[in-house]
This record gives C-alpha cells, sequence and structure tokens, in this order.
C-alpha cells in the first residue's frame, strides 16, 4: 500500500506542514532582528553625518515584510515593494 511515490508524498506534506508551523516563529525572531538592525543602522546613519529621517527612510526598506513581499510570486497586488 505505500508505494514509494506515496512515501515521498507524505514527505513534502509534512515538510510543507513543518515550515508553515515555523513560519510565525521566523517572522516574530526577524521583526526582533530587524528592530535592532534599526536602531544600530540609525545611530551610525546619524553618527556619520545622514539626517535622520533619511536613515528612517532607508532602515524602513529592509523590514522582513517588505523584503519577503517584494519576492516575486508572493502577494503579487501589493504595491508597497522594495525599490
Amino acid at each position: 500500500m505505500n508505494t514509494p511515490r506515496t512515501r515521498n508524498g507524505f514527505k513534502t506534506i509534512w515538510s510543507v506542514l513543518r515550515l508553515i508551523g515555523a513560519a510565525p516563529g521566523l517572522m516574530i525572531a526577524a521583526s526582533s532582528e530587524y528592530r535592532r538592525f534599526r536602531k544600530t543602522f540609525i545611530a551610525h546613519a546619524v553618527s556619520g553625518g545622514l539626517p535622520p529621517e533619511a536613515a528612517e527612510e532607508i532602515a524602513k526598506r529592509y523590514k522582513p515584510t517588505k523584503l519577503i513581499r517584494s519576492i516575486p510570486g508572493v502577494n503579487n497586488n501589493n504595491t508597497d515593494t522594495v525599490s
């Protein structure tokens, strides 16, 4: 009953379910790391002479949700992508 093809299908389904289950945790970790990056980036950019507003605008472009949405095929109807 369990042919190799069926077992491979179950492995694929199991892998997809594991990724779906891990996605929220990955986004939480990415958001936490982004906040740390943003704070450090802005501090260094301002100390280097960049206006704070410009540093904040640059940092916003690296927000995890914007980066993910900029991937082709992900949320194609989105208009705010990384340029």
